[in-house]
């Protein structure tokens, strides 16, 4: 019998951890987790996308696509919820917000965003004037991030199956 998918709260609490899709090379330099890999790569994009990790298994879903050719999935960088959101501002002059938000969608229930502000503006990909800012945040996000290879995912998948 199948286990019953869980409900998945519309809010995403501060006690959750989000997993960024990490693919390399493009998301790596000297191969360590770099900025890139929490960029907004595309005219009017909106928010960096993350799965809600507590809502499901990395071995069970389609992977989305590499926008890059070439690249292949190296695993993922998770972050604590509550740690992006206390992302301060880098001068006293603007006020930057971080926020968490769902962004469900039918193939994937489990998704959010991770959306960036800068005095009250929304940040979307291709804003040249909004660089620095931007660049600040990636930076944040990368030395809050934790990164998990993906053969550590994938023999943790074998470890249920084989318990099972």
């Amino acid at each position: 019998m199948e286990e019953p998918k869980p409900i998945i709260p519309a809010e995403v609490d501060n006690s959750e951890f989000v997993d960024r899709i990490a693919y390399e090379p493009s998301f790596f330099c000297e191969g360590r987790l770099a900025p890139s890999a929490f960029a907004l790569t595309l005219k009017g994009e909106a928010y960096i996308s993350v799965f809600r990790n507590s809502y499901y298994s990395f071995a069970d879903i389609d992977l989305p696509k590499a926008r890059t050719e070439g690249d292949t999935v190296a695993g993922i960088a998770q972050l604590l919820v509550k740690e992006i959101r206390s992302i301060p501002s880098p001068t006293p002059e603007s006020t930057v917000s971080v926020t968490v938000e769902a962004t469900s969608s039918p193939k994937y229930p489990f998704h959010a965003g991770i959306f960036i502000s800068i005095d009250g503006i929304p940040i979307k990909g291709g804003m040249q004037h909004t660089t620095p800012w931007l660049m600040y945040v990636q930076k944040e996000l990368v030395e809050r991030a934790t990164f998990i290879p993906i053969s550590k995912l994938l023999m943790h998948k074998t470890q249920e199956e084989g318990s099972q």
